[in-house]
């Protein structure tokens, strides 16, 4: 009897499922005695350049998934970033404002918001070369591809910043914290308390760290933003690396020094129509310099009244003025506004804001003159004169009070600030004379009053440093919200 032949057994391969969202890629150092500082070496014609950066990486960093900073946890490695998480990261970021505070600005309400309304114009460029693919990932348009040079490098300097905000949400997170106050360069360096040279990572380098970040748990940490073409990520990461070596203790001045609990490197690609990849590198923040030399206290109070202050003209720049309205949540009145520069956003200030912004604008106006006059001045009669007219320039300090007061008032400021010239704590004594711990433990949003804003299953909802409500509806055919990361 013949034997029927074998029958053939087909190996059906399991479709792979690709996890929704742009990726997210981890490195720590392999060890403790890791290289984590590419050394520059001699290149063509003998210039000094950092050779083979991935074969750096890939010889002292692995790649992880989990991640120990007060708890063990695992990090994302994907995550859907929503609409509403891309305007907030680049709210928090700066995008270009970094140097443009000063004392008169501060006290020009209308030209604040149109320099706000400006930088959310170059927002709004940016969010115009980002669409969604059928992964629900960010992908940059082919149209990128064509765009000027110099205007790529904005495009990715304002990218790079909203992916390091959203790592640093995943970051702390994952440790077991969360982020507090997110800090560009343009807040924090006007809080220092000293005057001299531009906040540095060390006594070496002539460059200030991105990002300084507040947690909950009361810890700071640094992030070193880079952003651009993938081909480039390793020698842009190698030289964000080398800015975090020897990073200075930071501190609120009243607490003690400490070093920073973490110092990041997040890469963000920017290449035309490829999704956005954000890659994070975590060197040793260890600091061999000496730390009171080096060390970074910043003025709590005058950190928040700034972000409060930028968060008033970002509001002003976003909305529709026709379209405003008020709503109560708990305790608290808030003012509402549909925005004129996002489809789909609602914004929001609670009118405590307003009801004190002529008292905000006077503190930081006088606070910033000091600062600014007295970095210039050799001696306390200089300051005297240079501070006196600086005052009078800045008459809208005034509100609608008379002439006759506004002298006054000048006189009586610039006698009892000229008391604390040559002293130790020059910035940190204007401060409390001005009383700006008052205004700020008045007016900053706390925990319970962003609880009482309604959840609704149709809208996500974040809030920025500064306080302000972020209100996006959420499309019937969006991906289930990852409501893990918000920042309420």
């Amino acid at each position: 009897m013949t034997k029927s032949p074998p029958k053939s057994t087909i190996k059906i391969k399991p479709s792979v499922v690709t996890p929704a969202g742009n990726s997210f890629t981890y490195f720590l150092p392999k060890s403790s005695s890791s290289q984590t500082v590419h050394v520059k070496t001699a290149g063509k014609n003998g210039v000094l350049e950092y050779r083979k950066p991935h074969s750096f990486i890939k010889a002292n960093f692995n790649k992880v998934n989990k991640l120990k900073i007060h708890v063990t946890g695992s990090l994302p490695p994907q995550r859907i970033l929503r609409g509403v998480d891309i305007i907030c990261a680049a709210l928090e970021g700066g995008y270009g404002r970094h140097n443009l505070w000063t004392s008169g600005l501060a006290m020009k309400p209308a030209e604040a918001s149109d320099l706000a309304r400006y930088l959310l114009s170059r927002l709004a460029l940016v969010t115009s070369c980002l669409l969604r693919n059928a992964n629900h990932a960010l992908t940059i348009k082919p149209v990128y591809a064509h765009v000027e040079t110099s205007e790529k490098a904005a495009l990715s300097f304002i990218i790079g910043g909203i992916g390091s905000y959203i790592a640093a949400q995943n970051w702390l997170r994952t440790g077991g914290d969360r982020l507090d106050l997110f800090l560009h360069a343009g807040i924090y360096t006007k809080a220092v308390n000293g005057i001299g040279p531009l906040v540095n990572y060390s006594s070496t380098s002539k460059k200030s760290p991105d990002y300084l970040v507040y947690s909950e748990k009361k810890d700071w940490h640094v992030f070193e933003s880079k952003g651009g073409s993938i081909d480039d990520r390793w020698l842009r990461i190698v030289q964000g690396l080398a800015q975090l070596a020897n990073l200075p203790p930071i501190f609120w001045v009243g607490d003690s020094p400490k070093d920073v609990k973490t110092a990041v490197c997040v890469h963000t690609s920017v290449d035309a129509n490829k999704a956005l990849q954000i890659t994070i590198v975590d060197p040793p923040s260890k600091n061999d310099e000496e730390k009171e030399s080096a060390s970074i206290g910043l003025i709590e109070n005058v950190c928040k009244l700034l972000l409060v202050l930028e968060a008033i003209d970002q509001f002003r720049g976003l909305i529709d003025n026709s379209r405003i309205r008020h709503a109560q949540f708990g305790s608290l009145t808030w003012m509402l506004g549909d925005s004129v520069v996002f489809e789909e956003l609602v914004v929001g200030l609670p009118n405590r804001y307003f009801d004190n912004e002529l008292r905000i604008r006077r503190a930081i106006g006088i606070y910033l003159a000091a600062a600014e006059v007295y970095s210039g001045s050799e001696n306390v009669n200089e300051f005297v004169e240079k501070f006196r007219e600086k005052l009078i320039a800045m008459r809208r300090l005034s509100g609608d009070i008379s002439s006759v007061r506004v002298g006054w008032l000048i006189s009586s400021y610039v006698s009892r600030i000229r008391e604390f010239f040559d002293k130790p704590n020059f910035l940190l004594k204007t401060s409390l004379l001005l009383r700006m711990e008052r205004i700020s433990e008045s007016l900053i949003i706390s925990n319970e009053e962003k609880s009482m804003i309604p959840s609704r299953p149709t809208r996500a909802t974040l809030f920025t440093s500064g306080g302000m409500l972020i209100s996006q509806r959420i499309p019937p055919d969006a991906p289930k919200e990852d409501v893990s990361y918000s920042n309420r």
